[in-house]
């Protein structure tokens, strides 16, 4: 049986500051988040290298309009990262 790759998906946080009542927000404070919604993963079939995988998700990412993604293997809540956090201007952290 093949493990099941996925692209989750980032996108940028507000820039709020934890605990500021009245909210406020600073570019600072802005960091990549996990998206939300159908958006956030997508699914690869399981026969893709990882190359294949990362070039779609990049190509998905920008279509998006999202921020970054990892690629991810295993069961959803249970999964491995198989490739960093990569932002689509080519900067991995």
């Amino acid at each position: 049986m093949k493990v099941r790759k996925f692209a989750k998906f980032y996108q940028i946080s507000t820039g709020y500051i934890s605990g500021t009542i009245p909210p406020k927000f600073d570019e600072a404070h802005k960091v990549p988040i996990s998206a939300c919604g159908s958006d956030s993963i997508y699914f690869f079939d399981g026969r893709l290298s990882l190359d294949s995988c990362i070039s779609m998700a990049r190509t998905v990412c920008k279509q998006r309009k999202l921020t970054g993604f990892t690629i991810e293997a295993g069961p959803i809540l249970n999964c491995k990262i198989i490739r960093p956090l990569e932002l689509i201007e080519g900067e991995i952290v």
